[in-house]
């Protein structure tokens, strides 16, 4: 199967604010949450609009096809798995149907065999497959709004550590996730500030934030979903390390 490294990421509602460094008194050292997208996904808007299985994954070009053989789609429908195959690009009535009802938070596959664009004499039938997720309508959000988890995360990360120990050029960045219940879970330091202690306070504090709301569709489905907190100065080039144009 074909693997997609890498976080995408899409801006979360906090706005930075920037600390100068009293070091230099110029970088700026800022801090702020991100969404994490999954590394495949769509909105339900796009999963609405889709006439292909092109328009499911960009990645997936037609200009490599030449002739498909098949298009399996594997769908939840309250927990069981329901396929559907197609012999073209284009998604028909019941695997629209079926992508429509899928269990909300659960992974769609599709699993596609074609014969490639080519002048091979040998032209072997290729399989790409793939899998994605719809992404909540809703994301998770702290529920005392952004100005108190910013007060928080000054209270409790940026006060608490020396602005002179960290390099200005470079970017702090730790991972956590939201669970179905609002809590803080997975916590792990992607880059880290070379700094035990630092690390360990972020990692503390981020541990401990309660009143979050989950992330959630429109029926009331919750989900897991997962963010980055970024310190250090996000004007770097070191921010492309963490984030991606979205699907």
């Amino acid at each position: 199967m074909k693997k997609f490294a890498g976080f995408l990421f899409t801006c979360f509602i906090l706005h930075s604010s920037s600390l100068k460094s009293q070091e230099t008194g110029s970088d700026p050292i800022d801090f702020k949450i991100q969404k994490i997208e999954a590394p495949l996904s769509v909105s339900a808007e796009s999963l609405f609009e889709s006439k292909t299985v092109f328009d499911l994954n960009r990645f997936f070009k037609a200009e490599w096809i030449k002739e498909f053989k098949s298009v399996v789609i594997t769908t939840k429908l309250n927990g069981q798995s329901l396929q559907e195959k197609s012999y073209d690009e284009h998604l028909t009535e019941k695997q629209l149907s079926n992508l429509l009802a899928h269990d909300e938070g659960a992974e769609i596959e599709i699993v596609a065999h074609y014969l490639p664009n080519n002048n091979l004499i040998s032209n072997d039938i290729k399989k790409f497959d793939f899998k994605f997720l719809v992404n909540p309508e809703n994301d998770a959000r702290y529920a005392t709004g952004e100005s108190q988890l910013r007060s928080y995360l000054k209270d409790k990360i940026i006060d608490q550590i020396n602005l002179e120990n960290l390099n200005p050029k470079d970017l702090i960045a730790v991972k956590f996730a939201i669970d179905k219940n609002g809590c803080p879970i997975n916590i792990k330091v992607l880059h880290s500030s070379k700094s035990e202690s630092t690390d360990g306070c972020i990692v503390d504090a981020l541990s401990k934030m309660t009143c979050w709301k989950a992330a959630h569709y429109n029926t009331g489905v919750t989900v897991n979903q997962e963010h980055v907190f970024l310190l250090g100065n996000l004007e770097s080039c070191l921010i492309n390390l963490f984030q991606s144009p979205p699907l």
